[in-house]
Protein backbone atom coordinates (compact mmCIF):
# COMPACT_ATOMS: atom_id res chain seq x y z
CA UNK A 1 0.00 0.00 0.00
CA UNK A 2 1.69 3.42 -0.55
CA UNK A 3 2.14 6.08 2.00
CA UNK A 4 -0.75 8.02 0.48
CA UNK A 5 -3.20 5.79 0.02
CA UNK A 6 -2.12 4.77 3.96
CA UNK A 7 -2.53 8.17 5.02
CA UNK A 8 -6.36 8.48 3.01
CA UNK A 9 -7.49 5.33 4.69
CA UNK A 10 -5.82 6.02 7.99
CA UNK A 11 -7.65 9.39 8.05
CA UNK A 12 -11.26 8.46 7.03
CA UNK A 13 -11.08 5.47 9.44
CA UNK A 14 -10.11 7.70 12.23
CA UNK A 15 -12.89 10.47 11.23
CA UNK A 16 -15.43 7.57 10.82
CA UNK A 17 -14.61 6.41 14.36
CA UNK A 18 -14.47 9.90 15.52
CA UNK A 19 -17.91 10.88 14.36
CA UNK A 20 -19.50 7.43 15.49
CA UNK A 21 -20.85 6.85 11.91
CA UNK A 22 -21.11 3.46 11.81
CA UNK A 23 -22.06 2.65 8.10
CA UNK A 24 -18.80 4.96 7.06
CA UNK A 25 -16.50 2.75 9.13
CA UNK A 26 -18.09 -0.46 8.10
CA UNK A 27 -17.62 0.55 4.20
CA UNK A 28 -13.68 0.14 4.71
CA UNK A 29 -14.46 -3.86 5.28
CA UNK A 30 -15.75 -6.81 3.03
CA UNK A 31 -18.56 -8.56 4.08
CA UNK A 32 -16.17 -11.26 4.68
CA UNK A 33 -14.13 -9.68 6.95
CA UNK A 34 -12.61 -11.30 9.83
CA UNK A 35 -11.79 -9.35 13.05
CA UNK A 36 -9.63 -10.71 15.88
CA UNK A 37 -9.70 -8.41 19.05
CA UNK A 38 -9.70 -8.99 22.69
CA UNK A 39 -12.56 -6.83 23.69
CA UNK A 40 -14.93 -8.88 21.70
CA UNK A 41 -13.47 -11.97 23.99
CA UNK A 42 -15.19 -10.09 26.83
CA UNK A 43 -18.08 -8.23 25.65
CA UNK A 44 -19.42 -10.77 23.56
CA UNK A 45 -17.65 -13.92 24.83
CA UNK A 46 -19.30 -16.43 22.56
CA UNK A 47 -17.39 -14.66 19.78
CA UNK A 48 -13.87 -15.98 21.48
CA UNK A 49 -12.56 -12.52 20.00
CA UNK A 50 -13.30 -13.50 16.53
CA UNK A 51 -15.98 -12.08 14.86
CA UNK A 52 -16.62 -13.23 11.12
CA UNK A 53 -18.14 -11.06 8.69
CA UNK A 54 -19.58 -7.19 7.95
CA UNK A 55 -22.95 -8.20 10.04
CA UNK A 56 -21.31 -9.46 13.23
CA UNK A 57 -19.05 -6.37 13.26
CA UNK A 58 -22.10 -3.97 12.48
CA UNK A 59 -23.63 -5.82 15.74
CA UNK A 60 -20.66 -5.65 17.77
CA UNK A 61 -19.99 -1.90 16.88
CA UNK A 62 -23.21 -0.71 16.91
CA UNK A 63 -23.13 -1.42 20.52
CA UNK A 64 -20.12 0.00 20.93
CA UNK A 65 -21.23 3.50 19.54
CA UNK A 66 -23.74 3.96 21.53
CA UNK A 67 -22.14 3.79 24.80
CA UNK A 68 -22.70 7.31 26.46
CA UNK A 69 -19.22 9.62 27.24
CA UNK A 70 -17.07 11.36 25.11
CA UNK A 71 -14.08 9.57 23.39
CA UNK A 72 -11.87 9.92 20.58
CA UNK A 73 -9.09 8.33 18.27
CA UNK A 74 -6.15 9.80 17.90
CA UNK A 75 -3.88 8.67 15.12
CA UNK A 76 -0.39 8.59 15.96
CA UNK A 77 0.98 6.57 13.44
CA UNK A 78 0.36 4.57 10.17
CA UNK A 79 2.70 1.95 9.15
CA UNK A 80 2.52 0.84 5.07
CA UNK A 81 3.34 -2.96 4.10
CA UNK A 82 2.22 -5.08 1.30
CA UNK A 83 -1.67 -5.06 0.61
CA UNK A 84 -1.38 -4.24 4.30
CA UNK A 85 -1.12 -1.28 7.07
CA UNK A 86 -0.72 -0.63 11.05
CA UNK A 87 -3.08 1.91 12.01
CA UNK A 88 -1.43 3.54 15.76
CA UNK A 89 -3.75 5.48 17.84
CA UNK A 90 -4.75 6.72 20.96
CA UNK A 91 -8.33 5.64 22.25
CA UNK A 92 -10.22 5.35 25.26
CA UNK A 93 -8.19 2.43 26.44
CA UNK A 94 -4.52 3.83 25.71
CA UNK A 95 -2.52 3.08 23.05
CA UNK A 96 -4.27 0.43 20.59
CA UNK A 97 -2.11 -0.76 17.45
CA UNK A 98 -4.53 -2.44 14.61
CA UNK A 99 -3.01 -4.41 12.16
CA UNK A 100 -4.99 -4.49 8.42
CA UNK A 101 -4.98 -6.40 5.64
CA UNK A 102 -6.36 -5.82 2.24
CA UNK A 103 -8.12 -7.22 -0.51
CA UNK A 104 -8.25 -7.12 -4.13
CA UNK A 105 -10.87 -4.49 -3.63
CA UNK A 106 -9.08 -2.86 -1.26
CA UNK A 107 -11.01 -3.23 1.31
CA UNK A 108 -9.78 -4.48 4.95
CA UNK A 109 -10.33 -8.69 4.99
CA UNK A 110 -8.54 -9.49 7.96
CA UNK A 111 -7.83 -7.14 10.98
CA UNK A 112 -6.26 -7.36 14.38
CA UNK A 113 -6.52 -4.80 17.17
CA UNK A 114 -3.69 -4.96 19.78
CA UNK A 115 -4.17 -3.37 23.35
CA UNK A 116 -1.59 -3.23 26.31
CA UNK A 117 -2.22 -6.17 28.58
CA UNK A 118 -2.34 -4.33 31.48
CA UNK A 119 -4.31 -1.66 29.80
CA UNK A 120 -7.36 -4.75 29.14
CA UNK A 121 -6.19 -6.35 33.01
CA UNK A 122 -7.13 -3.09 34.02
CA UNK A 123 -10.14 -3.06 32.42
CA UNK A 124 -11.76 -6.42 32.70
CA UNK A 125 -10.34 -7.02 36.24
CA UNK A 126 -8.34 -10.21 35.85
CA UNK A 127 -5.33 -11.39 33.81
CA UNK A 128 -5.47 -11.69 29.76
Amino acid sequence: MSPPAASDFANAWIRAWNTRDLPAILAHYADDCVLHTPLAQWLAPSTQGVLLGKPAMAAYWGKALQRPGEWQFALTHVHTGVNSLGLAYEGPLGPVTEFCVFNDQHLVCQAHVLYAPERLQALFHRPV
